[in-house]
């Protein structure tokens, strides 16, 4: 099958942490393996290995305003360089993220759209100089990717709650595909001897990184030898070393800073159990790495750790914006190793039979096979 993607992600990476760009090269890589022919239009790329699929690197358009037109222009011309009769079917791998396409761009071509995902907790939009023809156009793109999106021929969802998302449209029409994860990357490892606490991710507010450390002050209390480790870069990042030491807890943190995408299965191998307290997920991929190595997971009934998470078999789920909740949940796993053994073997389970890259490839192309 031959398959069209007028944007894969904004940036395509297999170096960086988790995010469009890495899920979308494993996904279109598994896709290659099993003999299908794809093209990819991406803004740019950071690519270490040699990709296996062919990839049309689009960039931004020198007015920065009205870029949605450049890149829905350049699709609609790789298309046509292409042929587009060539192609079996169009997929619109993140539609949380593209830009406005020209909807005779795709024409005549079947369309997925998705996975969709539940949307960040609410923020304020920052435009910067220069940006308010952008903003004022904005509704008009939203409206043109609606009227594209309604025709589409079939939409993924990537958990039950990211169904809300799709309003309108007929249930038929709508496949629950989640993202995957290579399971074969990670080896489960035995417990280290001393508890140890992993956060991976981005540095931010709505992480929940603040939660987190104030938890700890109970987690210390009740396991001193307990450490917690912080990989990730982001905008908190200083801010949050100062919380620590004003909690008292700076002796218990440790700041790992980045940690390339090939080093996170040593990194969960070296852990406990891995704690993501957001205050809503779209999805959760760290949470499946995690589960795969065979480690406990403890995150909030916000967005895709719900669905992920199997409260008290796996980890432990608690409201976001719990501190007292998230305290109490870490302490109790780690003071019983044997149930934190056993969460994790449940949670390598399970993502072996509902998360693995490779069964999550073939409900989809079930998908591009329904509607070719």
């Amino acid at each position: 099958m031959r398959i069209f993607l007028p944007s894969a992600a904004e940036w395509l990476t297999d170096t960086q942490g988790n995010g469009e760009g890495l899920i979308a090269v494993s996904l279109l890589t598994e896709l290659v393996d099993r003999g299908h022919d794809v093209v990819a239009c991406v803004r740019g790329q950071e690519l270490v290995g040699e990709p296996r699929f062919d990839i049309v690197e689009i960039g931004r358009g020198r007015v920065q305003s009205i870029d949605p037109f450049t890149y829905s222009r350049e699709v609609a011309r790789t298309l046509r360089s292409r042929g587009r009769r060539s192609f079996d079917v169009a997929h619109w791998l993140f539609p949380n993220c593209a830009p406005g396409f020209s909807i005779s761009a795709l024409e005549g071509l079947p369309l997925v759209v998705g996975p969709v995902v539940q949307p960040w907790p609410a923020a304020r939009r920052w435009w910067p100089a220069g940006f308010a023809a952008r903003r004022a156009l904005g509704p008009w793109f939203a409206r043109r990717q609606a009227r594209l999106q309604a025709g589409a021929a079939a939409f993924l969802a990537v958990e039950v709650g990211a169904r809300s998302q799709i309003p309108g449209v007929d249930d038929r029409r709508i496949h629950d595909v989640p993202f995957g994860v290579r399971v074969q990357a990670f080896v489960p490892a035995p417990l280290p001897r001393t508890p140890r606490i992993l956060y991976l991710g981005t540095l931010e507010a709505r992480k929940g990184v603040y939660d987190l450390l104030s938890s700890m002050r109970a987690v210390s209390a009740a396991r001193p030898d307990v450490t917690l480790t912080i990989a990730g870069t982001g905008p908190e990042e200083q801010r949050m070393r100062d919380a620590a030491g004003r909690l008292g807890i700076a002796d218990a943190v440790e700041f790992a800073g980045h940690v390339p995408a090939s080093d996170v299965p040593t990194l969960l191998a070296r852990s406990s159990l891995l704690c993501l307290p957001s205050y809503g997920e779209p999805f959760g991929m760290v949470l499946l790495e995690a589960m795969a190595a065979g480690r406990a997971v403890v995150s909030t009934r916000a967005g895709g750790p719900a669905s992920i998470v199997v409260d008290g078999a796996g980890g432990a789920l608690v409201d976001p914006g719990d501190v007292k909740a998230l305290g109490l949940a870490l302490t109790t796993l780690l003071r019983d190793e044997a149930g934190l053994a056993a969460a994790g073997e449940f949670n390598r389970a399970r993502v072996e039979a509902e998360y693995s890259l490779e069964s999550v490839v073939s409900r989809l192309e079930r998908v591009y096979e329904s509607i070719a």
